[in-house]
């Protein structure tokens, strides 16, 4: 079994920096709750601390304790690999011990190894680390035999992403059939657009032409008949004009006959 040694670090005031009462009281409460195994108080406590000390490696490293012990792994390791930066020899080296112990439980057996060594480096002596060292070595191994006595599931997985693989490229192929086809209906019916405005186009002319061809048939009907008219009230008024002069040549030639004046008719 892993062993795990968290180490809360306790803040001081030095000559080259003062620290703020509220700053370590808010870290030590921070302490306490964790603990008590209060994580997410002392993590409250820790963030609050902050903005006093936002590059303290102290506190990357009392945070990376508190995530880890939550089970954020993936932050506790951002946090551990932060509070790298310290230049105590001795947070450096529990900064790597813990840093290893997150890669463990996260299961990434080879930089678990690689931060164990880191560990031992500065601190040879350090009995828990050297213990980890060979159990993160073991499971590396089993871990691997696993995978080469399990060809089986390595096809499985090469066959699934095989399949992955060709599902995304048919997906792409039938996006790009349907986008081929979309493009196909809209210049169909564009042609159609196109085609029935020509049709339009030309039976409006056709009709304006025809139309034009009625008016004009029209006015020679008009011209014709107007023509018929003229002529036949011609014919009218002549013979209008006739029968008065042949009824005036008749007054005219009783009176010179001396005859008197007939008042009947002169038929």
């Amino acid at each position: 079994m892993i062993k795990i040694a968290f180490t809360l670090l306790l803040f001081f005031a030095t000559s080259a920096v003062v620290i703020a009462d509220d700053f370590i009281d808010l870290v030590n409460k921070g302490n306490a709750a964790f603990s008590e195994k209060k994580y997410s108080q002392a993590l409250d406590y820790y963030h609050s601390a902050e903005p006093e000390l936002p590059a303290s490696a102290e506190l990357a490293y009392n945070l990376a304790g508190a995530l880890n012990a939550k089970g954020n792994f993936k932050e506790a390791i951002e946090q551990y690999t932060n509070a790298l930066s310290t230049t105590d020899l001795n947070l450096e080296a529990q900064a790597h011990y813990n840093l290893g112990n997150s890669h463990f439980q996260a299961g990434d057996f080879q930089n678990s190894i690689t931060s164990y060594q880191n560990s031992l480096m500065i601190n040879p002596e350090d009995l828990d680390a050297k213990y980890n060292l060979e159990l993160a070595r073991k499971m590396l191994k089993e871990q691997m035999k696993n995978e080469e006595n399990n060809p089986e599931d390595q096809e499985q997985n090469q066959d699934q992403d095989k399949k992955d693989q060709e599902q995304q490229e048919g997906d792409q192929d039938q996006q790009g059939d349907k986008e081929n086809q979309d493009g196909e209906q809209n210049d169909q019916q564009k042609e159609q657009d196109d085609k029935d405005k020509k049709d339009g186009e030309e039976k409006s002319e056709a009709q304006k032409q025809k139309e034009a061809e009625q008016k004009a048939e029209e006015r020679k009907r008009q011209e014709l008949s107007g023509e018929k008219m003229s002529k036949e009230d011609a014919e009218r008024i002549l013979n209008g004009i006739k029968n008065d002069e042949e009824k005036q040549q008749k007054k005219l030639r009783r009176k010179v006959n001396g005859q008197e004046e007939y008042n009947g008719n002169d038929w």
